[in-house]
């Protein structure tokens, strides 16, 4: 859904234009969703979606069911067409002024779509700048959730200041380790570059260590139904195999005893504590 007259600055292992038509990419987002959605709603467990514009459009000319299903969660802003805002991925940086008018439309998009104002944003390749933050104020955004931090304890939200005013940052954790970092994104899992344990064990550890900051388990549902270093869309016994992992380790939540919630009901719940 490019704007006109913006640059459009995007890079995407599985970008493509959108014309209405199915393709692969959004193919796979259906499939990857609708499993999300679908062990969600069996384990009973509460959860955040930074949603694109255009895959939010998509999904109300196709499948009204997902975009019903959606409703029951809270859904966050992650730009128009997946942006690379900063230029970082790109080379092509975005302005203030384009970086807030693909914000808000992405915005207007969601309240369209799904009747509700959102609060929270995540960016593609979670690169931000000051324009974005200055940005996301001015469209009263509530909290930004994308600049990752290595620590051994879930993080706590700070305040991040642009002109005299401010938004909630809701750090994403990275975890040192002796051979290197690792998050809590999944992708690794489905790609078989890390096994289970390693997931469940730095959990653990983040557990052991908590002082009432957010731990974060985070993923594309596209990744659930493609496999990026063969480049290629899974069979559907492959898929059920990243969603049983998947099911594995969320399930272990539930028997840790973890309160599971929503970033803007955590933030509810601290809103005193935040500097």
């Amino acid at each position: 859904m490019p704007l006109k007259g913006v640059k459009q600055a995007v890079s995407d292992i599985l970008t493509s234009k959108y014309d209405g038509k199915k393709d692969a990419v959004f193919d796979c987002t259906v499939k990857g969703l609708t499993k999300t959605l679908e062990l969600l709603e069996e384990l009973e467990l509460k959860a955040t979606f930074f949603i694109e514009g255009r895959t939010l459009q998509y999904l109300k000319e196709n499948h009204g069911e997902l975009i019903k299903s959606l409703m029951e969660y809270e859904v966050g802003c992650h730009g128009l067409n997946h942006e690379d805002l900063t230029g970082e991925e790109t080379g092509i940086g975005i302005s203030y002024n384009e970086q807030l008018k693909i914000l808000r439309e992405a915005t207007q998009t969601i309240k369209n779509l799904l009747k509700v104002k959102t609060q929270g944003f995540r960016a593609p390749y979670l690169k931000t700048n000051s324009d974005t933050f200055k940005a996301l104020i001015k469209l009263g955004y509530l909290y930004d959730s994308s600049i990752m931090v290595e620590t051994v304890e879930p993080p706590i939200p700070y305040r991040i200041k642009e002109d005299q005013k401010s938004i909630i940052e809701v750090p994403v954790p990275i975890y040192p380790l002796n051979t290197g970092r690792m998050t809590l994104y999944t992708w690794a899992l489905f790609e078989k570059k890390r096994k289970l344990e390693q997931y469940k064990k730095t959990i653990r550890v983040y557990q052991k260590n908590d002082k009432g900051g957010l731990l974060q388990i985070s993923f594309h549902p596209w990744h659930l139904a493609y496999l990026i270093k063969e480049k290629r869309i899974l069979k559907e016994e492959e898929i059920n195999k990243n969603v049983s992992d998947l099911k594995n380790l969320l399930s272990d939540l539930k028997k840790g005893c973890y309160e599971v919630l929503t970033i803007k009901e955590y933030l509810k719940e601290i809103k005193n504590l935040i500097r």
